[in-house]
This record gives structure tokens, C-alpha cells and sequence, in this order.
């Protein structure tokens, strides 16, 4: 009988792993159906938002698509377009005002239209071709466009959402978040990450994707330990680099739980409050890491984020590592939150009037008011429980 029931668990383990590599292979074929164009005044001192107000075209030989440059109450329509003729490809981006700026995309200038963050594709005033009067109402370098390949959609922010970060054996080695991250499905609403390559974009050839409107790119599947419900939607992640999209106002809470906390949770902690400042909402942001189903690595993204090997004996568990080496918590917390109160929420300055900010776990506090010069009263909640 005992064999009978082990037998029993190994087919049903055997199906399950065959289902949810079929479901993440889903994933990525699903994202590799995407393509968008995304603009942004990068880095704003002052209140300054792009908008998209439709959606990406593709057409024969290029992407194209319309924004509104908001900047200090003032509205400036423009448009984007990314082109490939005869192997070479170029960019044009127009203000309805007549500022014209053209140019070509070399490959060094093509890697790093693909990239997140501060390595964006920047408008570049050498490459004006037609001026008007709006180049002296705006910072031309400030406005950054990039084009997106490989991209899941964006998760739709509303209310307490559960967002599962790489729940992988590469990770999780001991499977120490297991047991709670499957209650958490059942209690909330759930998203799972799925790790992947990262910059995946660059690897697609323009010239073939305009004369065919598809591309193909291949991807490595990562094993899980948790049973994932058919219900909870997949998203590629690669680094924790994916979107989020808020609600006009109201309160989100985002329950953060898997890996790593050092390294893609860190990045999507960034990408939470991307969306949130590149957007016009004026919704309350909690980011809530739950330290008993969180693990970390041991080299974090940042310095004072690491740990030994041999602290890491005992496994990863982030509420474990915190317990047992209360200094080492200190120098980890003093670091993340430095990271986002000191430097990367200062970064968006220009879309934010006030910024209510807080960081804790149990004693360790750090509160403030950041004053910005855009319109919005916003507050963030980087919450440990």
C-alpha cells in the first residue's frame, strides 16, 4: 500500500511539473507576440509626464506611435516612429509644433534602446532637423523612447494583490517558501513571475520582423517547487523587470513574496514605483515583503546586501537570516532603504508635489516627507511583516 501511494505522488509530481512547464513555455511564446513603443521625460525636475494616447502601429517598415508631452501645464503632442529601410534602421520622433528630430540607429545606439532604466535611447539635439519654438520650452535630452519586444503585459494594480517573484529551485533551493506562498494563492488575488533572459529585445532583427509582423527568440524554462493554480496568471519577469499599471486613486498593497530579495525583488520594488510616478494616479503604495516566504542570494545588487556563505548554512529564509545576525539586518536595512529614500525616488522629482515615505520591520523605522516639484501627493510603504 505504501508503494502504491508513493507511486501515486510520483505521477502526480511528474504531471504537475510537465503542466507548468507547458503553461511557462505559454508564457513567453504569449509575450513574444508583443511589441510596443514607450516614451518618457526622463528624470524630471519638474512637473513634465508623457502620455501615449493610442496604441503602437505596425506598419509595413516601421512602429509608430502618438504621445503628449505634459510640461508645467503646458501640452505638446508629438509623435514616434522607429523604421527600417534597407537594412538600416532609423528613428524619427515629431512635435505637432514642428520640431523634428531624425536620426539612425547604429548598433551600439540600437543595444541600448532596449534597456530599462537610466541606459535609455535618448533624443539627442545634434540630430534636429527641423526647429521651432518648442526646443526652447523643453529639455530635448530629457525625453527617452525605447521600443519593447518580449514583454508580458502589464499587471493590473487594484486593491491587495499577492505577486510571487521566481518561485524557482535556483532560489528557493530548500523549498523554505513553499508551504506559505500556497495559502497565499488561495487567499489573494496572485500573479507568478517568471524568471527569464534579461534584454531579450535587442536580439530582434527589425528588418525581419517589419517584412513578417512576428518574431521568434528562445528562452530557458526554470524549474518550481510550488504548484501554481490555473487561475494565477504567469508573467515573464527576467531580473523582475515587468509593468504595472494603478488605479486613479484609492490604496494598493502589494504582497512581495519568493526571490531574490537582494537582486529581482529589489528591481521590482523599482518597477512597483516606476509605474506608480509614470502614471497620474494618486493611489496610497504598499510594498510588503513577507520575511517568512522570501529568500535571498548571497551577493546582493547592491553593497551591503550580502551575505557569508557560511550565514547562509542554514538556508536563505529572509525572517531567518534577519534572526539569527540582528547586525547584519541593520547594514542590510540601512542599504535598501538608502537606495530608494536617498537616491531613487529622488530621480522623480518632477511628478510628485509631496512624497510620504516610510520603511520598517518591527523597530528598525525610517520616515519622511519628500518635497517635489510636480502636482501629486503620493505615499509609499516599504513594509517588512
Amino acid at each position: 500500500m505504501n508503494k502504491l501511494i508513493l507511486l501515486s505522488l510520483l505521477v502526480l509530481n511528474s504531471l504537475f511539473a510537465n503542466d507548468i512547464i507547458k503553461r511557462m513555455d505559454k508564457a513567453f511564446l504569449d509575450s513574444y507576440k508583443n511589441y510596443d513603443l514607450k516614451c518618457y521625460y526622463f528624470r524630471a525636475d519638474k512637473d513634465a509626464l508623457v502620455q501615449a494616447y493610442d496604441k503602437t502601429t505596425l506598419n509595413s517598415d516601421n512602429l509608430s506611435r502618438k504621445f503628449t508631452l505634459n510640461l508645467e501645464g503646458q501640452s505638446y503632442p508629438f509623435s514616434f516612429m522607429v523604421k527600417n529601410s534597407a537594412g538600416s534602421n532609423s528613428y524619427a520622433l515629431e512635435f505637432d509644433e514642428g520640431l523634428t528630430v531624425k536620426g539612425m540607429i547604429n548598433p551600439k545606439d540600437f543595444y541600448r534602446l532596449f534597456e530599462f532604466g537610466d541606459a535609455g535611447f535618448f533624443m539627442n539635439e545634434a540630430n534636429v532637423t527641423r526647429k521651432s519654438q518648442v526646443l526652447s520650452k523643453i529639455k530635448l535630452s530629457k525625453i527617452k523612447c525605447n521600443i519593447e519586444f518580449a514583454k508580458s503585459k502589464a499587471i493590473n494594480l487594484e486593491g491587495t494583490v499577492h505577486v510571487n517573484v521566481h518561485p524557482h529551485t535556483r532560489y528557493d533551493y530548500q523549498g523554505l517558501t513553499t508551504d506559505k506562498v500556497k495559502k497565499m494563492y488561495r487567499d489573494y488575488k496572485s500573479y507568478v513571475l517568471v524568471d527569464g533572459a534579461n534584454r531579450q529585445g535587442f536580439r530582434v532583427n527589425l528588418e525581419n520582423f517589419f517584412s513578417t509582423g512576428s518574431y521568434k527568440l528562445t528562452h530557458e524554462i526554470f524549474q518550481t517547487f510550488i504548484e501554481v493554480p490555473n487561475e494565477t496568471p504567469l508573467v515573464i519577469s527576467p531580473a523582475g523587470y515587468n509593468d504595472y499599471t494603478f488605479p486613479e486613486s484609492g490604496e494598493v498593497e502589494v504582497i512581495l513574496t519568493g526571490g531574490n530579495h537582494n537582486y529581482c525583488i529589489w528591481n521590482n520594488t523599482r518597477n512597483l514605483m516606476w509605474g506608480l510616478f509614470y502614471s497620474t494616479s494618486t493611489a496610497k503604495l504598499d510594498i510588503i515583503y513577507k520575511k517568512d516566504s522570501t529568500v535571498l542570494q548571497r551577493s546582493g545588487i547592491i553593497p551591503g546586501l550580502s551575505y557569508k556563505r557560511k550565514e547562509m548554512r542554514s538556508g536563505n529564509l529572509l525572517a531567518t537570516l534577519f534572526e539569527k545576525y540582528p547586525a547584519k539586518r541593520k547594514t542590510y536595512h540601512n542599504a535598501y532603504n538608502y537606495y530608494f529614500e536617498k537616491d531613487f525616488v529622488l530621480r522623480f522629482k518632477g511628478l510628485y508635489k509631496s512624497l510620504k515615505y516610510t520603511y520598517q520591520d518591527g523597530d528598525y523605522k525610517v520616515e519622511s516627507i519628500i518635497k517635489g516639484n510636480g502636482t501629486r501627493d503620493l505615499e509609499i510603504n516599504l513594509l517588512y511583516k
